[in-house]
């Protein structure tokens, strides 16, 4: 009776594995799986995705009035590889979060910086107008006295 159930489960519990890891790592940023963790675009997600297309073609290559215990044991043995990767995955996940918290952190710092460099460059534009105000101000006035001393009869 096995033989005739393991595909279907097989077929469904590598889609769902499938599914899990990339819900996993689909919530880091590249540049964080890269860092932390390059064997997953490298040989990981590459592996998957031919196990997963090995198990559909055993599938797809199945007797179901043959039932053969070798090829449910194949069937296994992929479904145990994919789930070794989950596990591999789920390992790296802690890893993944300090880092992916380190580059936000980072990021923050940058943007806080940039803001503090940003304020700066107003305040000085500011003080310069202030001063420019005064001086200005400091000749219409100089300029008003020295005008009427001029203009003024003796």
């Amino acid at each position: 009776m096995i033989p005739t159930y393991y595909g279907c489960y097989s077929d469904r519990t590598t889609l769902f594995l499938r599914q899990y890891i990339a819900e996993e790592m689909g919530i880091f940023s590249l540049e964080s799986i890269k860092s932390v963790f390059p064997e997953y675009f490298k040989d990981i997600r590459p592996e998957v995705e031919e196990l997963t297309d090995a198990i559909i073609k055993r599938r797809s290559e199945k007797d179901i009035g043959d039932p053969n215990f070798e090829n449910f044991q194949k069937y296994a043995n992929l479904m145990k590889t994919v789930y070794g990767y989950y596990k591999e995955i789920l390992k790296k996940k802690s890893a993944l979060i300090e880092y992916e918290n380190k580059l936000k952190k980072e990021d923050k710092e940058a943007e806080d910086k940039l803001k503090k460099k940003e304020r700066r460059k107003l305040i000085g534009m500011i003080l310069a107008l202030i001063f420019v105000a005064i001086v200005s101000g400091i000749i219409g006035y100089f300029g008003r006295i020295l005008i009427s001393i001029f203009t003024s009869s003796p």
